[in-house]
């Protein structure tokens, strides 16, 4: 499932980055490399925040579509 649609509060596994090689490169820069951990801080239906290796992104709806994830445990 997208991250986009991810519930907040919930810890998720990343499991694929999708897209053109410059945008999995700065996804990948950011941390979001499959394997990885994400939990959803807020979502405001146009961005949101997550958490990721300790530190808290934005995001545009547009990149968290691009980020493939499975819910953790």
């Amino acid at each position: 499932m997208p991250l986009k649609f991810a519930d907040v509060g919930k810890n998720y596994q990343i499991k694929k980055i999708k897209g053109s090689e410059t945008v999995v490169s700065h996804l990948k820069n950011l941390g979001f490399v499959a394997g990885n951990e994400v939990k959803i801080i807020s979502t405001n239906g146009v961005a949101m925040i997550v958490d990721i290796l300790g530190s808290r992104v934005a995001l545009s709806d547009e990149l968290a579509l691009k980020i493939i994830i499975q819910e953790v445990g």
